[in-house]
């Protein structure tokens, strides 16, 4: 990681004076400011004459960005800085509310970032101060300081994300958050992420179309994890937690770990029930709160089926061999009975003719192809009848035989998928 530094090549410590002191008037008379966070630099004359043109050019961002010591305080802070004690110029400034120790608190603030760049705090605690001092101030100079660290930083996010560090990249659009506001990280994140999300999207799309194709969970999980998952990290540790863009991605992925969850519970196998429970933990994890309690329910409710009964023996007695039913009775009973059954067998046939396999996946899989098929079926009885209206004759009473068997064909495929539809929404 790297600090943005306009602190190295400021004139002023390349001058080695605090920003309110006379300039010296040759090079003789300069001493460079070294303090081991900064570049050591050589002065050379024309590094000397360059710093004295960049001050009689643009004084106000370069005082803005270097110390001040016009009260006495200030004067031994300085001392303290010149002599290596910066802890020691840290409090004596910090014990004053005065807006110049303000000021040069975010100076002593940016040298702690250009030591430990990687240490987000610090990072975030210059941005702060150089934000609340452009607030406070009101100065058009701070904003100018404002501005030159917004361009580093949205240049700095460019570099990170084509370096691929996710983490460091999502710090430095919290920072941004801080300077500019939340609205600007949204639309820097399409910016920056809108390819490598919806490739991302794409993914998950293709690997919920295999499932419902009826290729194995498993192989279907496997291809996750070895694939899209790498994807999937990079992208949420990318991303700023508590945006727009996170909560619609978190939103996807929870919806995917879910049918994965049920794909895998739909088997028989007591340890593919494991990894459906897991894959929904996954998905709950994820779930946006006021889905929350409705993962929880369905997962508490798999546990819960899995668990097996266990019965007490009830107590015999001499009278539970003893019938207290005569005969006829104990026939209507068992003709009662096997009509239940009949009954039962015949709803039970009927809705496995519905829905042959009776899974999620499968009735998906069959919704899905009914949607597909009412599409064109319905732009094929659009053309029907702007063709009846132009015909006559045994043309036009094939074209009314061919919308007739096509509108029932059309009423059935929707009914269909009406009861298609309801299963799902139950199950």
């Amino acid at each position: 990681m790297i600090a943005w530094d306009p602190l190295s090549l400021n004139p002023y410590r390349l001058l080695g004076i605090p920003r309110e002191a006379e300039l010296p008037k040759s090079r003789e008379e300069a001493l460079v400011l070294v303090c081991p966070p900064l570049v050591p630099i050589p002065l050379t004359e024309d590094l000397f004459q360059s710093s004295l043109r960049a001050l009689a050019e643009d004084p106000q961002l370069h005082s803005c960005l270097w110390f001040d010591s016009s009260r006495p305080l200030d004067q031994m802070a300085w001392l303290d800085i010149w002599e290596g004690r910066l802890q020691e110029a840290w409090c004596r400034w910090n014990s004053d509310d005065h807006q110049l120790s303000q000021h040069n608190l975010a100076i002593l603030a940016h040298l702690r970032w250009l030591g430990r760049p990687e240490v987000e705090e610090v990072w975030q605690d210059c941005a702060g101060r150089y934000l609340r001092l452009a607030q406070e101030s009101g100065g058009a100079a701070y904003l100018r300081v404002i501005d030159e660290l917004n361009k580093w930083h949205h240049t700095q996010a460019h570099l990170l994300l084509r370096q691929g560090k996710a983490a460091q990249l999502q710090v430095c659009l919290r920072v941004i958050a801080l300077l500019e506001g939340t609205d600007a990280v949204e639309q820097l994140q399409l910016e920056y992420l809108g390819a490598e999300v919806e490739l991302w999207k794409l993914t998950l799309a293709q690997l919920r179309q295999r499932l419902l194709e009826g290729v194995s969970v498993a192989e279907v999980s496997q291809a996750f994890t070895e694939g899209a998952w790498k994807q999937t990290q990079f992208i949420l540790s990318a991303v700023l937690p508590g945006t727009d863009l996170d909560g619609q991605l978190k939103e996807q992925l929870c919806l995917f770990y879910r049918l994965l969850a049920r794909a895998w519970f739909d088997l028989a196998q007591p340890q593919a029930k494991d990894y459906g429970e897991a894959w929904m933990e996954k998905a709950l994890g994820l779930a946006h709160p006021d889905k929350q309690a409705e993962l929880h329910q369905e997962l508490e409710h798999w546990k819960r089926s899995r668990q097996v009964g266990q019965a007490r023996p009830a107590e015999m007695t001499l009278q539970a061999y003893v019938d207290p039913l005569p005969k006829r009775k104990r026939w209507l009973g068992g003709v009662l009975l096997v009509l239940t059954f009949l009954g039962l067998f015949w709803a039970f046939g009927r809705q496995r003719q519905a829905f042959p396999a009776w899974t999620r996946p499968a009735v998906q899989k069959r919704a899905d192809q009914i949607a597909n098929e009412l599409a064109p079926m319905g732009a094929r009885l659009a053309e029907l009848d702007s063709q009846m209206g132009r015909s006559q004759g045994e043309h036009l009473e094939r074209l009314r035989q061919e919308r007739s068997e096509l509108q029932q064909r059309h009423a059935h495929l929707k009914k269909e998928l009406l009861k298609l539809q309801q299963w799902l929404d139950t199950h």
